[in-house]
């Protein structure tokens, strides 16, 4: 969703203009207020507006007409048509005009919350797939993953062989190794780029919202369902759909999934048709699906239909060699982000980042990078620099073998002690920002003693 949307209100009414801004204001939107057409045009000339609702009927120039001057000239501006109930046509002939929708005044208060948080979802997925598409236009796809280890040239060679085929995918990796840009890489270098990429967790959603989040519903399917809406299959069609932590679907979603893999078809909640979809599916986890089927917690019809093109990510701890074009692309981006000017880090410095296993992987790398350079000034980062995320125990008299392995626990416990008072003790959102799986991250503090309980 996009932070402080900007909308304009276009209405001669001015009591239900009032009415909707009020509304709006209230839900946290930066609201524009027009009494007709003209100005409204003369504002959206002047200021950067996200979304547009426009009243159908007005003098000087109607609804219609406005919608048009804006898909003309900004037609990345979504637009809201209000319409009263004898101009209900005329509001559905505007949507085939470019309205993403349309309000019947008088409006339904939480029909208009909804509609206007769907139109800016829209607007944002756009957005964001247009920058992808900018950004792996200059890196090409593949580019855009950091690697030149062996097994990261493995990967690369199975992004090439799968793109531009319609074969399913399944990615599997550890938490934080970067799932997300292979599946990526892979939408934008096949015949699908043009096309939508469109991701979701899994995990985020309770079993009921997922079924309607993938497959959509029909108004009146259930409570609160004030209108028909498409799911996630229906918004990639055309492109690509990834399916983020895969393991967490329940054995209700898991066997719609197989028929939309199969017959390209599924059923809304709600509804007794079948919906037809061109979507590619790709699938990671951070768990083995195979453990999964054995446990009876995966179908094993759904992951044979799933494993018909396997990737495996390695973790960073096995592909050190990898580390050092981490560090100096974190540098430059954090450099460009916080107005800094490192330009390395030094030998000492490079020894101890290569000597810890990195458990919540790149993107822990990530974190520690861009704590240490918003923290510090210079060119080059040495230990010190990091003192305050690896505690620097490093005993002369000691082997470097054995300071290397003191610095390791220093850190990882310091680290865990850090996130924990980030997080108030709570350990399932500690172990999600260090990317590490729940279970292994109580093992870790049990290993270094720490109560979770003392920073609550």
């Amino acid at each position: 969703m996009i932070t402080k949307a900007r909308i304009l209100v276009v209405d001669d009414d001015k009591y239900w203009c009032q009415c909707l801004s009020d509304l709006l204001l209230d839900e946290g939107y930066d609201v524009t207020i027009a009494d007709d057409g003209i100005k409204a045009m003369e504002f959206i000339d002047r200021s950067n507006f996200h979304l547009i609702i426009v009243d159908f009927k007005m003098p000087k120039m109607d609804g219609l007409e406005v919608l048009k001057n804006i898909k003309k000239h900004n037609p990345d501006i979504e637009v809201i048509i209000l319409t009263g109930f004898g101009t209900v046509e005329s509001a559905v002939e505007a949507m085939k005009v470019g309205a993403f929708d349309y309000l019947t005044k008088p409006c339904n208060i939480e029909e208009t919350k909804l509609t206007v948080r769907n139109a800016l979802h829209h607007k944002a997925i756009i957005e964001e797939n247009r920058e992808l598409h900018k950004r792996l236009e200059i890196v090409e796809g593949i580019e855009s993953l950091i690697g030149r280890s062996p097994k990261m040239q493995k990967v690369y060679e199975l992004i090439r062989n799968t793109a531009n085929t319609d074969l399913t995918v399944l990615i599997e990796g550890e938490s934080g190794v970067g799932k997300e840009l292979v599946a990526s890489a892979i939408h934008y270098k096949s015949i699908r780029a043009k096309g939508p990429f469109i991701r979701t967790n899994c995990a985020t959603f309770t079993d009921t919202l997922l079924e309607t989040e993938l497959f959509g519903h029909t108004k009146g399917s259930f409570t609160g369902a004030i209108r028909d809406k498409k799911g996630l299959f229906e918004a990639a069609d055309g492109g690509t759909l990834l399916l983020d932590e895969i393991s967490e679907l329940n054995k209700n979603v898991q066997a719609q999934l197989l028929r939309v893999i199969e017959k390209k078809e599924f059923i809304k909640v709600g509804d007794s048709n079948t919906t037809k979809v061109d979507t590619r599916i790709i699938a990671s986890t951070n768990k083995s699906l195979e453990e999964c089927v054995k446990k009876g917690t995966f179908r094993e019809d759904l992951f044979y239909r799933l494993n018909v093109y396997k990737i495996f990510l390695p973790p960073l701890r096995e592909r050190k060699e990898d580390i050092p074009l981490f560090i100096s692309h974190f540098l430059n981006k954090y450099n460009k982000v916080l107005g800094k000017a490192f330009k390395e880090v030094s030998r000492d410095t490079l020894d101890i980042l290569l000597s810890y296993n990195w458990p919540g992987n790149v993107r822990e790398m990530e974190n520690v990078i861009a704590r240490v350079v918003a923290s510090r000034d210079g060119i080059v980062l040495t230990p010190e620099d990091f003192s305050s995320c690896i505690p620097m125990l490093l005993n002369k008299s000691s082997s470097f073998k054995d300071a290397k392995k003191e610095v390791v626990e220093a850190f990882e416990k310091k680290y865990f002690i850090e996130i924990l008072k980030n997080n108030k003790g709570n350990v399932s959102h500690s172990a999600e920002q260090s990317g590490m799986d729940r279970k292994n991250f109580s093992q870790k503090l049990k290993e270094y003693n720490i109560n979770h309980k003392d920073f609550v």
